[in-house]
């Protein structure tokens, strides 16, 4: 259940990510390793710590934000709009699902 979650949350902030920054290889990097950074910690801390999914989701985005705007120098707008974004949608999902 959780690699079908990761792999489902990869590919559709992945697919946003490119469509709102561009298909580049340097963003298509930077979303899957925002994912392989926050996926695990994030699902564990709330599938086996128990803790709230919206804090847990709410720290997600931020550690995603910083590690665009750092790791992969995009400008603070676009890292915390495009983790905004991914994290909006695919929380909706995982929701939903």
């Amino acid at each position: 259940a959780w690699l079908a979650a990761f792999l489902l949350t990869v590919l559709i902030e992945g697919a946003l990510f490119l469509t709102v920054l561009g298909p580049t290889r340097r963003n298509g990097l930077a979303v899957l390793a925002a994912n392989v950074c926050t996926h695990p910690l994030g699902s564990w801390l709330i599938a086996v710590e128990g803790l709230p999914f919206a804090p847990v989701e709410a720290g997600i985005l931020v550690v995603e934000g910083l590690l665009y705007r750092f790791g992969f120098r995009l400008r603070w707008g676009d890292a915390f709009g495009a983790a905004a974004l991914c994290n909006g949608v695919t929380m909706a999902v995982s929701l939903l699902w």
